[in-house]
């Protein structure tokens, strides 16, 4: 699939020379190609946090979209190189779990979420494909063992948007790594998930989607504050407020504040909806 954008998600920051040194590493192979950033500010080995800003970005971008994602903990080891091909578009960088919301969004909110999977593995969907990168005529050589995103996994991109199909680059598996992830619990009156994400602004943001708000008078438990309206903008309460966020999940903020500073809140706190009939 020939593509001149390639993403990029790292947590290689600004400081240090890594994520120019692997873009010149994909320009000296396709000088073509487009960069778009989606973040390089992931902390440090946080595999959840990547897997979060991945899985709620990359359907925005077009089809044949390359996606480059490395937050790689046990790079260097014997942990796979993977490329998965699905309908959205192209994802090459480890098989640790980053993708597990790439290939199920749902799982954010979802019961059936891998959480009691002991190996921590999902199949591959039947409209997707993953091959273990294994053809080393498409690596950077010599290949160090600390910086995949250089030898292996740039490279790799970089080739996949000149054209080069993807059946070359290695073999095809039908299991890939998945993480744990906060299931949604849900009975007649109650729904309980937790903080997943806190944002820039401090807003905390959780695994409540909006569908199941809607239609309902509730009241809202997080960290000992009880909030029993749902706004509809940040500029629409005082104090401790919910609204449903630009993710299409419910979020606790504080107007012109910090949600996460001001309630001493952060991500795995539980929420509590209780549903007034």
């Amino acid at each position: 699939m020939q593509s001149n954008i390639i993403t990029l998600l790292t947590d290689f920051g600004s400081k240090d020379n890594y994520l120019a040194i692997m873009k010149a590493v994909i320009l000296t192979i396709n000088p073509n190609v487009v960069f778009v950033d989606i973040t390089n500010e992931i902390p440090p080995q946080n595999l959840w946090e990547a897997t979060f800003q991945l899985g709620t970005a990359a359907s925005y971008f077009p089809d044949n979209t390359i996606h480059l994602a490395i937050v790689d903990p046990e790079v260097g080891t014997s942990r796979k190189p993977l490329l998965l091909q699905t309908p959205h578009g192209t994802f090459i960088g480890p098989d640790n779990g980053i993708f597990t919301l790439t290939l199920k969004k749902d799982y954010l909110y979802s019961p059936e979420a891998p959480a009691s999977n002991p190996a921590c593995e999902m199949l591959v969907p039947d409209e997707c494909q993953a091959y273990h990168l294994t053809n080393p005529k498409f690596w950077r050589h010599p290949i160090s063992d600390t910086f995949h995103g250089r030898d292996i996994f740039g490279p790799v991109a970089a080739h996949v948007s000149t054209g080069v199909p993807i059946e070359e680059l290695g073999v095809e598996v039908k299991r890939v790594k998945s993480m744990v992830l906060p299931n949604l619990i849900r009975t007649d009156n109650k729904i309980e998930g937790k903080v997943i994400h806190t944002d820039q602004f401090g807003n905390l943001i959780t695994n409540i989607p909006k569908e199941a708000l809607t239609g309902h008078n509730v009241t809202i438990k997080i960290g000992g504050h009880s909030i029993s309206n749902v706004d509809n903008t940040y500029a629409g309460g005082k104090g401790a407020q919910a609204l449903i966020g630009s993710y299409g999940l419910l979020e606790i903020a504080i107007n012109l504040d910090n949600a996460e500073q001001v309630l001493g809140l952060s991500i795995n706190t539980p929420v509590e909806i209780n549903i007034k009939y």
